[in-house]
């Protein structure tokens, strides 16, 4: 991309650098007035309320890194020697905050040797009726280290039956490929779509009020399915089922309820990948089992499996909850309670972020949390 940028003939670059770094401006060339104003950009990092920002001597919780988020516009010299120019480009953009002085360095070390390649990092989300979505999976620093690939998987789709117009189910999920499996990235991936593609036509009966106490039944059975047919693409890529063992967390939501600020939602798990509700401030559990719980490489706890152990439960979701399913790379690092204010800060202070900014909020690094991570989150409004 330098490349193309440094054929083109110019005098000046247009840069966004931060306002600490403003001594580098130079005035516009002879004989040039001076453009109009352009409005700041900038990411919207808001203060996290009662996050300790130093702590007493002897302590091993970590303290938040300062973020300079007031970033304007400036001209920079296009003439400047590479190295220059490139360390005004690393300082237009903040690092992610850490904690602990994370130990491997978060730049991939070369690319998996892998037939079908599985990006780095996958950002997405919407802006619906009544809903607002962002998800991202990010590779984690130790896959990264060793040039492994990400092994999370996520899915956002819109459900509609038929040629209707608009979308009656909004479908959500994460998956965690096992991490002591060859290919289980393929089995994260594949457990998302299998899913989608199961309720696509189901999905109105399921959502049906009269069905709920049917419900427990049917994601057993829905997930049977899915196992069924992870193990036959399994056969197809000519590996064993255990290979591609992955968790599972999904949310189906009402897309147009009769009430929004009691919008229905059936969650469904698979392994310990979990589902929290940010409200009133704070994280809750969704469901009641242990979030901790190491996956093994047993039947009853990951996909593929013969007799699958799901676990449902249905909540509403108000106009000022936010319902987050994320793989373990998460989960893991927000026992560090300054990791959880700082989430809560970011996700729960009225205003939702962007995709770049979401990617940025998530990327956030750890000691000893070198997981692939991955995140959905579903405001309310």
């Amino acid at each position: 991309m330098s490349s193309e940028r440094d054929a083109i003939p110019q005098e000046e670059e247009f840069r966004l650098v931060p306002k600490r770094r403003q001594q580098k401006v130079t005035d516009p060339p002879a004989g040039q007035e001076a453009g109009p104003p352009i409005e700041p950009l900038g990411l919207r990092q808001p203060e996290p309320p009662g996050v300790p920002q130093e702590l007493s001597p002897g302590t091993t919780e970590p303290t938040l890194a300062a973020v300079d988020t007031d970033v304007r516009p400036v001209v920079v010299d296009a003439g400047k020697a590479d190295d220059e120019r490139g360390q005004e480009r690393d300082a237009a953009f903040p690092e992610p905050l850490t904690y602990d002085d994370p130990k491997l360095s978060s730049e991939p070390r070369g690319l998996p040797n892998l037939s079908t390649p599985v990006p780095d990092t996958i950002l997405d989300g919407a802006a619906l009726a009544g809903l607002t979505i962002r998800g991202a999976s990010i590779r984690g620093d130790d896959h990264r280290f060793y040039a492994q690939p990400r092994q999370d998987s996520m899915g956002i789709w819109e459900l509609r039956t038929g040629d209707a117009e608009k979308a009656g189910a909004v479908l959500v999920c994460v998956a965690d490929g096992v991490g002591s499996q060859p290919h289980s990235q393929l089995g994260s991936a594949a457990a998302c779509q299998i899913l989608s593609d199961l309720l696509r036509t189901e999905y109105p009966t399921v959502l049906d009020p009269s069905f709920a106490p049917r419900v427990p039944g049917y994601a057993e059975g829905l997930v049977s399915r899915l196992s069924d047919r992870l193990t036959t693409l399994a056969a197809e890529w000519r590996q064993e089922p255990k290979s591609v063992s992955t968790t599972l967390v999904a949310a189906l939501i009402e897309a147009e309820p009769a009430d929004p600020a009691h919008r229905r939602c059936l969650l469904f798990k698979v392994g310990d990948s979990p589902a929290l509700l940010l409200r009133q401030g704070g994280f809750e559990h969704c469901f009641t089992g242990p979030v901790d719980e190491v996956i093994a490489s047993t039947a009853t706890h990951a996909l593929p499996a013969r007799f699958p152990q799901v676990e449902t439960m249905e909540l509403r979701l108000g106009a000022d909850d936010i319902l987050v399913l994320c793989s373990d790379g998460l989960s893991g690092p927000m026992h560090n309670r300054a990791v959880t204010a700082q989430l809560v800060a970011f996700w729960g202070n009225g205003q939702i972020p962007s995709l770049p900014e979401f990617c940025w909020q998530l990327a956030f690094r750890a000691k000893s949390y070198g997981d692939d991570r991955t995140a959905v989150c579903v405001w309310g409004r």
